[in-house]
């Protein structure tokens, strides 16, 4: 009987003997190191999901917004970004002026009735705090469509504009500087222009070319919501994009 488990001792360290050879191999100093193997490496069909799947990377802003430009295309095929982006230049440039002038009337023909509200809030804040608007020598650098948005009601395009000059808000007995500095500087800013669903671009427009008043004939300017003669309404048979919001980010 003793001799039977001498030969099965015996047996167990020749096999662990040899599962240590085989997990094992020698190093340069003659001693042996236990080798740990990743199973991916061993047998890729064991690697993790996660390493063995390519997932495509996300559209680029610019290929996003070309592809809301053509889905805005589809329900106004005389639209063109390049009208709208001089035409959103005017109308900053406009906003600008009565933003030097503190003149939220100004703001009637090119801005939406709560753009305005809110702007008039703010210059009723100024007043009473005693502080001036100073602002020139503003000049757009660049323009670009940042996103563009359907819905049932409206249609909005966030715009971003690099512009550089002058503009901060002063206070009126000390001249010292806030919301901004007295030396020329660069701004960036992201305007919202909206105008109603339903609302397209004549053809003339989209093409460049000179706008007429669908009643009267008249030639109208690109995005006025009247006609200057007859006062036909021209929302709904015209470009216009009025600005609605304004703020120093994209998600604000």
């Amino acid at each position: 009987m003793g001799g039977l488990l001498f030969r099965l001792i015996e047996l167990i360290g020749l096999v662990v003997i040899a599962i240590y050879r085989f997990a094992t191999e020698r190093s340069s100093d003659g001693q042996r190191r236990w080798v740990f193997q990743d199973p991916g490496k061993a047998n890729p069909d064991f690697a993790p999901t996660a390493q063995r799947w390519t997932v495509a990377p996300p559209p680029s802003i610019e290929e996003r917004v070309h592809d809301e430009v053509g889905a805005l295309q589809q329900i106004d095929p005389d639209f063109n970004d390049l009208q709208f982006l001089a035409q959103v230049a005017g109308r900053y440039q406009a906003y600008l002026a009565c933003d030097a002038d503190m003149n939220a009337d100004g703001l009637t023909a090119i801005a939406t009735p709560q753009f305005i509200a809110a702007y008039r809030g703010r210059v009723a804040h100024w007043k009473m705090a005693g502080m001036s608007r100073v602002v020139h020598d503003m000049k757009i650098v660049s323009t670009a469509i940042i996103k563009i948005m359907i819905d049932g009601s409206r249609q909005a395009i966030i715009v971003r504009l690099v512009s550089t000059g002058v503009r901060f808000t002063q206070d009126i007995e000390t001249a010292v500087a806030s919301e901004g500095s007295p030396q020329s500087d660069y701004f960036t800013e992201f305007a919202t222009f909206v105008r109603p669903s339903g609302t397209t671009t004549p053809k003339s427009a989209g093409a460049g070319g000179e706008i007429h008043c669908p009643s009267c004939g008249a030639p109208t300017t690109a995005g006025e919501a009247k006609c200057p003669f007859c006062g036909t309404q021209l929302t709904g048979t015209g470009g216009t994009w009025l600005l609605d919001h304004v703020s120093a980010s994209a998600y604000t």
